[in-house]
Parts: structure tokens; C-alpha cells; sequence
């Protein structure tokens, strides 16, 4: 649904992309109610957002992790780099994982 998927689009992207988001869906309905081309703004921020963020395509993935874990354990993901770190906390004990996501 919306508010879950908005939820892990605020906490995946980064601050700066949903801001573009957000501001180029304003620009657009400005645009739309003016009579002016649209479209190619919304495709080319969206695929700008696509292009700088790896995990997009992991987002399914990265939920079933994120529902497994204890509220000790975390999972950083690294949009741009790719990357996920997991750390898994038991007692004394801590265990990090680290998975690089391959270009598409």
C-alpha cells in the first residue's frame, strides 16, 4: 500500500531524492494545468533516481530482512555504493554481514 511503500522510499532514498521527487511532481502539475509538456521531466528525474539508487530493485528483498530482524539487530543499506550491511547482535557476540548488490 502507499503509506508502507512511501514509509521505505523515505527511509531508502536519500532525503535529496525524495525532495526532487516531490518537487518535480509539483513542477508537473504546474506544467499539466498550464497546457505545457510534462512527461519528460517526471521520466528523466525518475529515471536519474532510478540510475543513483542500486537497492531499488531489492526493495522486496530488503523488507523480508528488515521483518526478520530483532529490534537489536540493523540493516544499512548504501543506495549508491550498492551495498547492504546487516549487523546481527546475540549477547556478547555480534556478527556483520555485508552484500553487494550487482549493476543491472
Amino acid at each position: 500500500d502507499y503509506a508502507s511503500s512511501r514509509s521505505f522510499l523515505t527511509h531508502s532514498l536519500q532525503d535529496s531524492h525524495c525532495q526532487t521527487g516531490e518537487k518535480c511532481q509539483k513542477q508537473a502539475t504546474t506544467s499539466a494545468a498550464n497546457g505545457e509538456p510534462h512527461i519528460f521531466n517526471i521520466v528523466k528525474d525518475l529515471a536519474t533516481t532510478v540510475a543513483s539508487n542500486l537497492l531499488l530493485f531489492a526493495y522486496d528483498e530488503l523488507s523480508v530482512i528488515q521483518s526478520i530482524l530483532r529490534d537489536s539487530d540493523t540493516l544499512k543499506p548504501s543506495e549508491k555504493k550498492g551495498i547492504v550491511k546487516v549487523t546481527i547482535r546475540a549477547g556478547n557476540y555480534t556478527t556483520v554481514l555485508q552484500a553487494a548488490v550487482d549493476d543491472l
